[in-house]
């Protein structure tokens, strides 16, 4: 059985993905638990998760700062 791909993008504070890391895994619940496992810069603003085109799941630290 082939386990879907994951594809995690770490976001800057603008919304620009900066850093792109991928794997495997068995559904959409343990792939968001393995992106919050991620270490991610502390400058980023978060990561979105994605399988293809479809977005899983989308972080955004709440030390982010607000734009005006």
């Amino acid at each position: 059985m082939l386990m879907p791909s994951y594809t995690v993008h770490f976001v800057d504070h603008d919304g620009n993905s900066y850093e792109i890391d991928k794997f495997d895994c068995v559904n959409d619940d343990e792939a968001v638990t393995r992106g919050h496992k991620l270490k991610f810069p502390f400058t980023g603003a978060g990561f979105d998760i994605w399988d293809g085109k479809r977005l899983v799941h989308q972080h955004r630290s709440k030390s982010s700062p607000k734009k005006s």
